[in-house]
């Protein structure tokens, strides 16, 4: 690591990009793993990236804007297509996703498309998030969320600096890697703080019902479900629905019957403790 920062970090314009292309690489990874997209998108999202790295960024002129804007529409056009068609929702949205990217390498003069990869990281981790089940997920999260943080701040730093003039980008050239690492730094504390902070959400908020903070646990609700007991909560809950789900008719009857006796097997739980009810018969 300290190889890599003396490397990069002399030349925020270098960090930059590398922090770019590690927020990207693991949001694609998250998404693969998890079997979204295929595996020529990425391939191929692969090759159009590299590529892009080795030249200088397109220039900012109408024709490019409108070349760009042609292309991604069309890919839209074609995601819809895909998604209505052969119900490849999240392969499609993935697959436009990733051409996203691409435009945004091919364009990286600016401030502005390393803001919009970081975006488009997030929203393919969040995609991951739904369809990676595996344990790869949360280590490569873990990998995330400081590069994360660490590319904000560089990019507010470079925006800063563009924005006042090459003098003040000159001064901040200048400090060189001990200011980077010391960013570094920083990014791994804060990258804790979210750690901990999402950790203990997911451990107490569970444990309450939704509306604890404003007006108490939930109350108890009734529940169905077809068991020798019951437990509160493992079954669905009881709504008000006038849907017919069963008719009960009867075979032809004698007029001379006086009587027609009905019978309906159940079952009664009579007996309630910690949550649970179970019949004491």
């Amino acid at each position: 690591m300290s190889r890599l920062l003396s490397a990069l970090g002399g030349d925020p314009l270098r960090l930059r990009t590398a922090l770019s292309v590690v927020l990207t690489l693991l949001a694609a990874l998250s998404v693969r793993i998890g079997g979204g997209g295929s595996d020529l998108a990425f391939v191929a999202a692969a090759l159009a990236i590299g590529v892009a790295l080795t030249r200088p960024p397109i220039e900012d002129t109408p024709a490019n804007r409108r070349m760009w804007t042609a292309a991604v529409f069309v890919a839209l056009l074609v995601s819809l297509w895909r998604a209505i068609t052969q119900s490849a929702i999240i392969d499609s949205g993935t697959d436009f996703l990733l051409l996203l990217f691409v435009q945004r390498f091919y364009q990286r003069a600016r401030t502005r498309e390393h803001q919009q990869i970081i975006l488009l990281s997030a929203v393919t981790m969040t995609v991951a998030s739904v369809i990676n089940v595996e344990l790869s997920f949360p280590l490569l999260l873990l990998l995330y969320i400081p590069c994360t943080i660490l590319a904000l701040m560089i990019n507010l730093l470079v925006a800063e600096g563009e924005r006042l003039g090459p003098r003040v980008m000159y001064e901040f050239e200048r400090i060189g890697a001990g200011r980077i690492r010391r960013l570094m730094r920083v990014s791994l504390q804060l990258a804790g703080v979210v750690l901990f902070g999402g950790l203990l959400v997911f451990v107490v908020f569970p444990r309450f019902g939704a509306g604890v903070f404003l007006r108490g646990s939930l109350p108890t609700r009734t529940v169905s479900g077809f068991s020798e007991e019951v437990s509160l909560g493992d079954f669905g809950t009881i709504k008000s629905d006038p849907t017919v789900v069963m008719r009960v008719t009867t075979d032809a009857v004698p007029p001379d019957t006086p009587t027609l006796n009905w019978y309906f097997r159940g079952a009664a739980l009579d007996r309630y403790e910690d949550g649970r009810w179970a019949s004491s018969g």
